[in-house]
């Protein structure tokens, strides 16, 4: 069940370039929208980073900004339904391989959101993970994301239906 407010961002961070990740993201634990310590995992050349969020305000979202860095490769957004404004500013101005958006639901307003992060960001390719559509027009969005991004991955999860055999 996703929090209301809550959002996951994991960073992927090259190896070499961890230590001054780490150094950055310590000085924020302090900022109120910190759910938890943050966690991190090795996965070949990179760190990824995981860090939880609750409710953040924009002022806590501009300090997020600022410690990205320009060599995180790859940002996967969790649970994002109602922070849209807070991912933005994260967000916002920082180039990335690969942007991942894990949602339930696809709104109008996610979906107008999402073209205008990829519009202000450099993304190269995005991946879309959602349970249920609910934008007026998926199609045209998809068309105006492929205008900025060379690569669009989506992974739609359909509910599960009981059948019984008799």
């Amino acid at each position: 069940m996703e929090h209301q407010g809550m959002v996951g961002f994991d960073m992927y961070v090259p190896k070499r370039k961890s230590s001054l990740f780490i150094l950055r993201l310590i000085g924020i634990l302090w900022l109120p929208c910190i759910h938890q310590d943050f966690r991190q995992r090795e996965e070949r050349d990179k760190i990824i980073f995981t860090v939880q969020l609750e409710n953040p305000n924009q002022n806590e979202s501009e300090i997020l900004n600022r410690i990205i860095g320009v060599r995180t490769r790859k940002v996967k957004i969790t649970r994002c339904a109602n922070a849209l404004m807070a991912i933005a500013t994260v967000l916002k101005g920082h180039e990335f391989g690969e942007l991942n958006i894990y949602s339930k639901n696809l709104s109008e307003q996610a979906a107008i959101f999402l073209l205008q992060t990829v519009k202000m960001g450099k993304v190269k390719q995005i991946v879309l993970n959602i349970e249920q559509v609910t934008a007026k027009n998926p199609v045209k969005l998809l068309l105006d994301l492929a205008d900025f991004v060379s690569c669009i991955k989506i992974i739609q999860h359909h509910p599960c239906v009981n059948v019984k055999n008799n």
